[in-house]
């Protein structure tokens, strides 16, 4: 407790030096030491701080974290900073990252170059002012639980409001590729913004999926309860990719299908269709062949069409072939493919 007491009286001198301006500065010297916070047991974060004749350079360091700031004197009752250094490596830094996540980052792994850097003044009437910029690259991260993976994230922040949590309108994320049990993502693009609420205002949003281009309308949700509600236009999705992804139905499939859909996300229900649909954009080569599934067709239907009762002695040789039956068995084989004139997917809700 004296320690602490100690500390605060003397990082109270050094505020009211900073607020009397650089005329007033009478520190020379540095101290250094360590945060440990039992909560936190991979914090491992030593700071030093320099105080010099213009001002005060401090420094924080943990495996993965370097970050490096300085205060110099500018007019009278002002100061200008710098962010000189800021590069967080997160695959050693994840440890401590994780705890401080809580629930949110439990199951996760993470990997990537995070940079920061920034500039502005500092008085004692207005606190400080200018922008922090932070780059995110080479990005990953993997959940086994969810069976969710991300790689090449990209992030673009820039804050100009260091009080209010304010992000301003055009904060950029990019994702390679999204991949969840077995299906693709790629190419995401979002451009967003956070306001004074804590609501994330995403402006819009485009991936690549099956093979087409799905493009994501501007919705806003509160951060302490997401809920999405957005309409995603798509173009182009071809019929082969979602052949993959269902080989048990389909063994092939040409041609796009381009449309409209309703979304909806929460953390209860996960994501849903809400409405919406999806047409087979007219062309010659639109072409589905089933995969083989006998008597998908074929199940309930005579092969043979008798003109005498079942009973009599004859009556299997007394009638003829239906003409229908060995076609659609060669459909229900994958034998033969279907040539689309139209082709409609529509949803409904749940």
């Amino acid at each position: 407790m004296r320690w602490c007491l100690l500390f605060l009286i003397g990082w109270g001198a050094v505020a009211r030096g900073l607020a009397a301006g650089p005329e007033a500065w009478p520190w020379r010297g540095a101290v250094a030491g360590a945060v440990k916070i039992a909560a936190l047991e991979n914090l491992d974060l030593r700071w030093r701080a320099e105080l010099t004749e213009t001002g005060l350079r401090l420094a924080a360091r943990r495996p993965g974290v370097e970050l490096e700031i300085s205060v110099t004197a500018a007019n009278a009752g002002e100061w200008t900073w710098e962010l000189t250094r800021g590069e967080v490596d997160l695959a050693e830094a994840w440890p401590a990252v994780r705890a401080l996540a809580g629930e949110a980052g439990a199951g996760w792994s993470a990997s990537g170059r995070l940079t920061l850097a920034g500039r502005g003044r500092w008085s004692g009437a207005e606190g400080p002012t200018g922008e922090v910029r932070v780059e995110l690259r080479e990005g990953w991260a993997k959940s086994d639980e969810l069976d969710l993976e991300l790689s090449g994230v990209e992030l673009d922040l820039v804050a100009r409001d260091f009080t209010g949590g304010v992000l301003a309108p055009g904060q950029s994320l990019r994702v390679a590729r999204v991949s969840k049990a077995g299906a693709e993502v790629k190419n995401v693009a979002v451009r967003f913004g956070l306001t004074a609420k804590r609501e994330l205002e995403v402006a819009g949003g485009e991936a690549d999926f099956l093979g087409g281009r799905v493009k994501l309308g501007a919705f806003t949700t509160a951060l302490d309860k997401p809920v999405v509600r957005a309409v995603a236009a798509v173009e182009a999705l071809k019929l082969g990719e979602l052949a993959l992804l269902m080989p048990w139905l389909l063994a092939e499939g040409r041609g796009d299908l381009r449309g409209r859909v309703a979304l909806d996300w929460d953390e209860a229900k996960g994501l849903r269709v809400r409405d919406g649909g999806l047409d087979i954009v007219a062309a010659d080569g639109a072409v589905l062949r089933l995969a083989a599934s006998p008597g998908l067709l074929t199940g309930d239907m005579p092969r043979f069409f008798g003109l005498l009762p079942a009973s009599w002695r004859w009556a299997k040789w007394v009638g003829f072939r239906n003409p229908a039956y060995e076609p659609l068995q060669d459909i229900e084989l994958g034998k033969t493919g279907l040539q689309i004139e139209a082709f409609r997917v529509v949803f409904w809700p749940d």
